[in-house]
């Protein structure tokens, strides 16, 4: 009796055991359920994915593409599985950049960038592209996936736009010189005009309204020999401007020209008012400062602090009238300068103690 008791015990335990087991058994198919269906939508998520998706060996042959893959390239998944990605080369990359490429995600990073490849009909497209290294447990790499979109029709809207702003620029270009050409002309005119003028009063408006001329023709030339149109180099201007004016008045060495300023880039409609300006001023200075061959130095100076600029043009000369800054004394040029000093909104001032000193600020666009 004892021992069929223990061996109903021994019975009990052994089903007990079973029981465990067959639970430890349904947990793991539980679990395998649960990734299998994960693995499902994971797969399914690949394929259906609306990015191109690639996944090829450590040897760069491929062992998967999805369905958005074969829509784009025009493959299907048999006749490009087992192959190497440069099937789709278009050629216009060259070995150095598919080496780059190849050599980070072999040292286990990231790439990402655009490329052209190659359609199977032979037409070309852009995809850009992140291509990643996949690791196992162990840290190694045993895979690497490309995850990337055709961007063909952006690229060709910015090849076109880069096209049409290169077409702009050559059009603007060639409206500077034209411009600049048209106001040599006028100079020119001005010139001939001259040659058969004998008043000294109307001698001097002529060389006046030249001089203005080729002030604003000079802007269009230093626009025409520059990359960007938009602006223009206000230091390069003025040194060229004056130089000019030095080579007119022809003092040679007995009145020196000092500069004091910084690079700033002007709009054309505040480039051309303050060359105008500077003009005028200057050639003031030139004509009426340094009388009975008196030496002397003329200095302009020119910065900016926080968006506003300050030009100053300063002489030691003999000096104007210290009422200067009233409408009293109301000459052409100086009504010019009132004028353009309004339209760029700039604050002006006059300092005549030992010569002449003209000050004005205004912001920059």
């Amino acid at each position: 009796m004892s021992e069929n008791k223990e061996n109903i015990k021994k019975l009990e335990k052994a089903l007990n055991a079973e029981k465990k087991k067959n639970l430890w058994l349904q947990d793991k198919i539980n679990d395998l359920s649960k990734l299998e269906k994960e693995w499902k939508k994971l797969s399914i998520a690949v394929s259906q994915s609306p990015s191109i998706t690639v996944i090829a060996n450590t040897e760069g042959c491929i062992e998967y593409v999805n369905s958005m893959f074969c829509l784009v390239t025009g493959y299907t998944s048999n006749e490009v599985v087992g192959r190497n990605p440069r099937i789709l080369s278009s050629g216009r990359q060259d070995n150095i950049f598919y080496q780059t490429l190849w050599n980070r995600i072999r040292s286990g990073e990231t790439w990402m960038g655009e490329f052209e490849n190659k359609r199977k009909s032979g037409k070309s497209y852009w995809e850009a592209a992140q291509i990643s290294p996949l690791k196992n447990e162990a840290g190694e790499i045993t895979h690497f996936i490309k995850v990337s979109n055709d961007v063909t029709e952006r690229k060709h809207a910015e090849d076109q736009l880069q096209k049409d702003l290169k077409e702009k620029e050559i059009l603007l270009k060639e409206v500077h010189h034209r411009v600049k050409n048209n106001l040599q002309i006028i100079s020119s005119l001005l010139n001939l005009q001259a040659h058969r003028i004998s008043d000294p009063n109307i001698l001097k408006i002529l060389e006046q309204s030249n001089r203005r001329v080729r002030s604003m023709a000079l802007v269009h030339e230093k626009l025409y020999q520059s990359e960007n149109f938009a602006t223009i180099d206000l230091k390069v201007y003025i040194e060229a401007l004056v130089m000019e004016l030095f080579q007119t008045y022809g003092h040679g060495n007995r009145i020196r020209m000092e500069f004091k300023i910084r690079p700033i880039s002007l709009s054309l409609d505040q480039a051309v008012p303050c060359g105008l300006i500077i003009n005028e001023l200057v050639s003031n200075a030139l004509k009426y400062a340094f009388p009975k061959n008196r030496k002397g130095m003329v200095q302009i100076s020119l910065h900016t602090k926080k968006g506003v600029h300050e030009i100053a043009i300063r002489d030691d000369g003999i000096g104007m009238a210290k009422d200067i800054h009233t409408k009293e004394i109301d000459t052409l040029g100086l009504k010019l300068v009132r004028i353009l000093c309004d339209q760029i909104k700039a604050e002006t001032s006059w300092h005549v103690e030992k010569g002449t000193e003209f000050r004005m600020k205004f912001k920059g666009e």
